[in-house]
């Protein structure tokens, strides 16, 4: 199955795994995701977080402590599709944001199950489509959005799946294109 018919299907399909490298023993942690996609660990790996881009949403599992093994709402009713997932170092963390939401997918789309299935079966030139729009959060350590950046134009980058803080620069993957954006906080650019 593609991610077009995973989006489409909005289910929750979705399990977050765990692979013991030395005894090949493979652990579901989670089921009930709406297309799981970025996961990224906690500084002290107490619990990790997993995106789900058709919910717009993180999801927090617990892995250590008293609440080991629950899982929550970790940011909700995200302003787009959310993707790949990172830490800083510092307890806080990027997401980067493959499309913002759309009204239409949003109203129209996502509530007509009739609608969903129809659009499956079209030719893949006349899917849906995210906007040519750049966007990428942070989120602190209670899932609240402390800091935005956004390119509305989508020329410099767009489609953005990836995104990784180093040395006080944003290293950025997209779907589109053949390189991978630079971002230096402290100049705020390329």
């Amino acid at each position: 199955m593609d991610y077009y018919q995973d989006l489409m299907i909005h289910r929750p399909y979705g399990r977050l795994l765990r692979f013991d490298y030395y005894t090949d023993e493979l652990e579901v942690l989670l089921t009930g995701l709406y297309f799981a996609n970025g996961v990224a660990l906690s500084p002290d790996e107490d619990y990790v977080l997993v995106s789900e881009m058709s919910e717009y949403r993180i999801t927090r599992l617990w892995l250590k402590g008293p609440r080991k093994g629950k899982s929550e709402v970790f940011a909700d009713n995200l302003p787009g599709f959310p993707d790949g997932i990172s830490g800083d170092g510092n307890g806080n963390y990027w997401v980067a944001l493959v499309s913002p939401r759309m009204w239409f997918v949003d109203n129209i789309v996502l509530p007509n199950l009739w609608l969903r299935k129809l659009l499956m079966h079209f030719p893949k030139w006349t899917r849906l489509s995210g906007s040519s729009y750049g966007l990428i959060i942070q989120l602190n350590s209670e899932g609240e959005i402390v800091e935005s950046l956004h390119d509305p134009s989508g020329k410099s980058l767009s489609g953005i799946t990836n995104v990784v803080e180093r040395d006080g620069k944003l290293y950025i993957g997209t779907l589109e294109g053949d390189a991978i954006g630079v971002y230096d906080r402290e100049f705020g650019g390329p």
